[in-house]
């Protein structure tokens, strides 16, 4: 997908937490603004992906796969899940947050 400004998938003002599971969410563009896949205008909470592949996203500015303007609390990657190709003209070519607090990574 792509769309003009922010989040190529989806963008969302108060989106506390994003589970991706089963899922291949590649070639998603933000050619204007950040977050490839997915751009969040205030704190993400938590974002685990789960036997998924968050690949070849881009963004024109912050966070290439996920931008999230504040924070990202967790992350969690588990069950064989690839992060990989991800690109931003900024900073942060998998995800932009200006401070991540935690990751979790058990498997």
């Amino acid at each position: 997908m792509c769309y003009p400004g922010d989040g190529g998938v989806f963008r969302g003002v108060d989106l506390t937490r994003l589970a991706v599971q089963d899922s291949d969410a590649c070639g998603n563009r933000a050619p204007a603004g950040s977050g490839g896949f997915v751009s969040v205008q205030n704190v993400l909470d938590g974002l685990e992906l789960a036997r998924s592949v968050l690949c070849n996203n881009s963004a024109t500015k912050e966070g290439g796969a996920v931008a999230a303007k504040y924070t990202v609390q967790q992350l969690t990657i588990r069950g064989g899940s690839r992060v990989y190709g991800n690109s931003a003209g900024d900073s942060g070519n998998a995800s932009a947050p200006w401070e991540c607090r935690q990751r979790a990574v058990p498997f």
